[in-house]
């Protein structure tokens, strides 16, 4: 239930005209995940992986969001598809 009343304040946090950057994505991070992971909202150090899904690499975690910040409307539509995926 924390989950879904967590979900539905993140939600209401961004209007339609925001620009997600990394941070946006730290903070939902820590939201959703805080409970879990102690780490949550911070980048991991240590690879995980869950049966055959292999998250990204450590290494390669600072430059994804950087990718990310720098090309604005894949965050975008990445935010979108996880608002959708929770919904």
């Amino acid at each position: 239930m924390k989950w879904i009343k967590s979900t539905d304040a993140l939600f209401h946090e961004y209007d339609p005209e925001h620009q997600f950057n990394a941070d946006d994505i730290l903070h939902m991070h820590k939201v959703w995940l805080g409970d879990i992971y102690e780490w949550a909202g911070q980048y991991r150090k240590v690879n995980v992986s869950k049966g055959v899904l292999h998250f990204a690499m450590v290494a390669q975690i600072p430059k994804l969001m950087t990718q990310l910040e720098t090309e604005q409307q894949f965050i975008d539509r990445f935010c979108i598809k996880l608002i959708r995926i929770v919904f």
